[in-house]
C-alpha cells in the first residue's frame, strides 16, 4: 500500500507539472494575443491557414532547445571538471574516439538527447560537483528563453515577434519538464535526480559509480573488469539509482552463464513496483532472458513476454546490443527458428562499428557467441 502511496504522489507531482506549463503557456498565449491582436490580424497570421506554419516553427524551435539542453548539461559539466564521454540526439550519438570525433548510434528510451561526461576518479565520490552539470540544461533554455522573451518585447516586427514567442514557449517547456522534478516516460529528469541527489550523498556515489563505468566501457572496459564497481552499500542500494548496480550485478551473472542466480536478480526488480520503470523493463527483459535459457515452462515466458515487453524490445532493439543477445537466444531456443536467431546474430555483428560502448558490445557479443557454439548453430 505504501508503494502505491508514493507512485501515487509522483504521479500526482507530474501533473502539477503539467498543469503549471499549461498555465504559463495559457498567459503568454493571452498577453500575446491581446496586445498583437491587430498586427496578427494585418500580417494574415490570425488565419487557421497559417497553424501549420506556426506548429513547425514551433517542433523546429523544440529541437533547438533540445539541443541547447544538452549543451547546458556538456558546458556547465566541462566547467566544473567533467571530461566529454558523448553527446546524443535522438539516436544520433557523437563521441571521442581515439582523440578524434566519430559517428555512433544508441538511444535511451524516454529520453529524447543526453549529454555523458566522465567524472574524475576519486575516493570520495559524495564530494564531487553535480549540481551545475545536471542543472545546466535547464539553466541554458531559461538562459536563451530570457533572451527570447527580450526580443519579442523589444521588436516591432510582427513576423519577429511571433517567432520570438513561439522560441520562448519551446524554451520554457523544455526548461520545465526538465527542470521540475518528475517521472516522465518511466526515466527521472534532471530536477528529479539534483533532488536525490541533494538529498542523499549515497545516491551522487551510485551516479558517480554509473558514470564511470560508461566511462570505461567506451574506452573498450568490460563490465566483468569492472565489478568492484557494481558493488554497494546497503545505502546505496536503497536508492532510486541502487537498483542500477544490483541489475548489472545480475547482468555480470549473464555473463559467466550463472543464470539461475541472475533469474533471482532480475525477477526481485521486475516484480518491485517502486523501481523506476525503465530499470524495471530492463529487468523484465533480462529476466525473459533468464527463462529462456533456464528452459522454463512455454506458458511463464509467454506470460511475461506480452504486448508491453514486446514494444520495449522492439524500440530498445534498434540500438541496444543487449536486445539483439535476448531475441538471439528467444528465436533459437525458444521459438526454435534459426532464421531468425541468424538475423539477430547479423544486425548484431553490425553493430560492432556504431556502439559507443565498446567493452559492454564485446562482453554479450561473447555471450552470444557462446550460445551459438553451446547449440551448433
Amino acid at each position: 500500500m505504501a508503494e502505491k502511496k508514493n507512485n501515487s504522489k509522483k504521479k500526482a507531482g507530474g501533473v502539477s507539472a503539467y498543469t503549471l506549463f499549461c498555465v504559463v503557456i495559457g498567459i503568454i498565449g493571452g498577453v500575446f494575443l491581446s496586445r498583437y491582436s491587430d498586427k496578427l490580424e494585418d500580417a494574415g497570421l490570425d488565419s487557421l491557414l497559417t497553424l501549420p506554419i506556426i506548429l513547425i516553427w514551433f517542433y523546429l524551435a523544440y529541437f533547438i532547445e533540445l539541443i541547447i539542453h544538452e549543451t547546458g548539461h556538456m558546458v556547465m559539466g566541462l566547467l566544473t571538471g567533467y571530461k566529454f564521454l558523448s553527446f546524443r540526439i535522438g539516436s544520433f550519438t557523437i563521441m571521442k574516439e581515439n582523440g578524434r570525433l566519430v559517428r555512433k548510434k544508441f538511444k535511451v528510451p524516454g529520453t529524447a538527447g543526453q549529454c555523458l561526461l566522465s567524472p574524475k576518479e576519486t575516493e570520495h565520490p559524495e564530494d564531487l560537483p553535480f549540481f551545475w552539470y545536471n542543472f545546466g540544461g535547464v539553466f541554458f533554455n531559461l538562459l536563451t528563453g530570457a533572451i527570447a522573451v527580450t526580443a519579442a518585447v523589444l521588436a516591432d516586427n510582427i513576423y519577429v515577434v511571433t517567432a520570438a514567442v513561439i522560441f520562448a514557449v519551446s524554451a520554457l517547456l523544455t526548461a520545465l519538464v526538465n527542470g521540475i522534478p518528475a517521472r516522465i516516460s518511466g526515466v527521472l529528469n534532471d530536477g528529479y535526480n539534483i533532488r536525490l541527489m541533494m538529498k542523499d550523498p549515497a545516491e551522487r556515489t551510485v551516479i558517480y559509480k554509473s558514470f564511470l563505468a560508461n566511462a570505461r566501457m567506451y574506452r573498450g572496459e568490460r563490465p566483468e573488469d569492472m565489478a568492484e564497481l557494481f558493488s554497494g552499500t546497503e545505502a546505496e542500494l536503497k536508492t532510486e539509482h541502487g537498483i542500477a548496480l544490483s541489475l548489472t550485478e545480475g547482468t555480470l551473472h549473464l555473463y559467466r552463464h550463472q543464470y539461475d542466480r541472475a533469474e533471482e536478480i532480475f525477477r526481485s526488480a521486475a516484480e518491485d513496483e517502486s523501481v523506476v520503470q525503465i530499470y524495471r523493463m530492463e529487468a523484465k527483459c533480462e529476466l525473459l532472458f533468464c527463462l529462456v535459457m533456464l528452459g522454463a515452462e512455454q506458458e511463464k515466458i509467454a506470460g511475461l513476454y506480452d504486448k508491453e515487453l514486446q514494444k520495449y524490445i522492439q524500440i530498445t532493439g534498434k540500438t541496444m546490443i543487449a536486445r539483439k543477445r535476448l531475441m538471439y537466444a528467444y528465436y533459437l531456443l525458444f521459438e526454435k527458428s534459426a532464421e531468425k536467431a541468424q538475423a539477430e546474430y547479423d544486425a548484431a555483428l553490425k553493430m560492432e562499428k556504431t556502439y559507443p560502448a565498446k567493452g559492454e558490445y564485446l562482453s554479450e557479443m561473447d555471450l552470444i557467441n557462446h550460445i551459438r557454439s553451446e547449440n551448433a548453430v
